[in-house]
């Protein structure tokens, strides 16, 4: 490639000091091919012989087959004489059986012999293909590092004004560096980042929302490409199964986003990816999906979901939730944008390891991630701050006040509704950090989650032995401020289901968020708290207190 580029320059009659520069410029680009095109002719024949051994094995894998299955028939029919011939054989009956036996054992052990050497064989052929991908890999990242090398290259100056970072080093930045680095890029630097590193840009805190959305699809995309390929081939292994699951889930929220439209505009609603890692957690996800656009949205909504939480199993409903967010917001500040994220971002107790919801190790952990998340989304804003609001809801209420206790959570309120317990060590709402007046709480009279939490002096914390989730922020001594959430269609009594309705269209819950979502704090309709006298059990006025539909429609 060096020499015919050369040839071009020169060979032609071409000289002078523009064909020096010509082929100056050109001859990196030339020899990043080279790497490439040796990779990949090395990659094309490992393919070609592994699809010949493929050949050979799926044929010594049906002879095997044919066998096992010929062997299994005369099994059945040893037994069957077998057992004819009880309970007192003859000699020469039982003779022959033994020597039926020893052959059948014999072909068992030749069966299993040959089924151990195809695995083994079969590895070894995939083996081979895989150091072939591999050095093809590395070949193509050879080219693009000579390609990046290449004078006026946009990549490279991108690398290049991140303080000489490779690209797998860019997570190394803390996110005010990465969102002033972001900033001072051209749109040609940025285009060359999200086709070259996806995997990286669309994970770094302080990376604008849209950016991110561009990597985290490009990403998606290549997942549901290859899994259901795979799926479609049959070698699709568990982990792959529940990533494809997680894919499919984050696609179709996506889509359903797109197709409604804005309560004022009527124009589709603009769906982000903030975040997407299919493989997080073992299985279970993470995926970060906004309704509306965080990168220029006035009022922001961070929503922190709880128990049995998961990309495949609940994503859909928590966007649901999002989505209902974000049109009743819009209706009560018609002149704002909004945005409202549904967090699927921790490690949330969920199928096999439900009863962690009993402890606070995962909202610790997951309180550790949400405040990392604000941050580097504030970063990615920088000047331009939206009025941000944190809502925890169950199990996730006590994950965002541990993010704002244990790291600290740069909002302007925070919204706790169908809460357990705001933590262990937490007993006052001004212990949050935003100040007891933007501390609020949703808890409906019927809802069983919400007599959870620790109630006065004589509650589960203290007899037995630490066991809950800390104080009942809807109780007077938290010294919240407690909003109207029942329900015009409650159930009955105490109960589980009214525990997932705060989200519900036309709702106390619903209406009172959105206008705590869009700084309309004197819209709020407050409840009285909860009450516990030291003799009895806790006080709940809002029990007898007739419930009204709400909306700003």
């Amino acid at each position: 490639m060096t020499t015919s580029t050369a040839a071009v320059g020169r060979g032609r009659g071409w000289s002078g000091p523009a064909a020096t520069s010509f082929v100056a410029h050109v001859r990196p680009v030339g020899g990043a091919f080279e790497d490439a095109a040796d990779a990949l002719r090395a990659a094309a024949t490992a393919a070609d012989s592994y699809a010949a051994t493929l050949e050979v094995l799926l044929s010594r894998a049906d002879r095997l087959t044919d066998a096992a299955a010929h062997l299994t028939r005369q099994i059945d029919a040893f037994w069957r004489r077998a057992r004819a011939s009880l309970p007192a054989p003859r000699p020469d009956v039982a003779l022959e059986l033994l020597q039926s036996a020893l052959r059948l054992r014999g072909e068992v052990d030749g069966v299993a012999h040959e089924s151990a050497t195809l695995r083994r064989d079969s590895l070894a052929a995939e083996d081979d293909l895989a150091v072939a991908l591999r050095a093809l890999s590395a070949g193509a990242s050879q080219a693009r590092q000579r390609m990046a090398a290449a004078a006026g290259d946009p990549l490279a100056s991108a690398l290049e004004k991140s303080g000489g970072r490779t690209g797998a080093t860019l997570s190394g930045l803390v996110p005010d560096e990465a969102a002033a680095w972001w900033e001072s890029l051209t749109a040609d630097e940025r285009a060359a980042l999200l086709t070259a590193y996806p995997e990286v840009i669309g994970t770094l805190d302080g990376v604008p929302a849209d950016a991110r959305d561009t990597a985290n699809r490009t990403l998606l995309d290549r997942d549901l490409a290859d899994l259901e390929a795979r799926e479609r081939a049959g070698v699709l292994d568990r982990a792959g199964r529940a990533a494809l699951a997680n894919a499919r889930a984050v696609r179709d929220q996506l889509e359903e986003i797109a197709l409604t439209d804005d309560p004022w505009t009527r124009t589709p609603l603009v769906a982000q990816l903030y975040d997407y890692e299919p493989y997080a957690f073992s299985g279970d996800g993470r995926a970060l999906v906004c309704v509306g656009d965080m990168s220029t949205a006035d009022n922001v909504a961070i929503n922190v979901p709880g128990l049995t939480t998961t990309v495949s199993g609940s994503l859909g409903g928590n966007v649901d939730n999002a989505v209902n967010l974000y049109r009743e917001a819009r209706w009560a500040a018609p002149g704002s944008t909004m945005a409202s994220l549904a967090w699927v971002g921790y490690d949330a107790p969920s199928d096999w390891d439900s009863g962690r919801v009993a402890l606070e190790g995962s909202a610790r952990d997951g309180g550790a991630m949400l405040a990392r998340d604000v941050a580097g989304f504030l970063a990615s804003r920088g000047d331009d701050r939206p009025h941000l609001t944190v809502v925890g809801h169950s199990y996730g209420s006590t994950t965002t006040a541990h993010a704002a206790t244990d790291v600290g959570l740069d909002v302007d309120d925070i919204v706790l509704i169908g809460s357990p317990g705001a933590g262990s060590g937490v007993n006052e709402a001004a212990q949050l950090g935003v100040g007891a007046e933007h501390v609020w709480v949703g808890s409906a009279s019927t809802d069983y989650v919400t007599y959870l939490g620790s109630n006065g002096w004589f509650n589960s914390e203290n007899w037995l032995g630490g066991v809950g989730l800390g104080n009942d922020p809807a109780e007077d001594d938290f010294g919240a401020q407690r909003f109207q959430a029942e329900l015009t269609d409650r159930d009955e009594g105490v109960n589980i289901a009214d525990h997932t309705r705060y989200y519900q269209p036309d709702s106390e819950a619903l209406a009172n968020m959105a206008s705590i979502v869009t700084g309309l704090d004197a819209d709020v309709v407050r409840a009285d708290h909860r009450t516990d006298p030291w003799w009895r059990t806790s006080d709940e006025p809002e029990e007898d207190r007739a419930p009204t539909e709400r909306s700003h429609r």
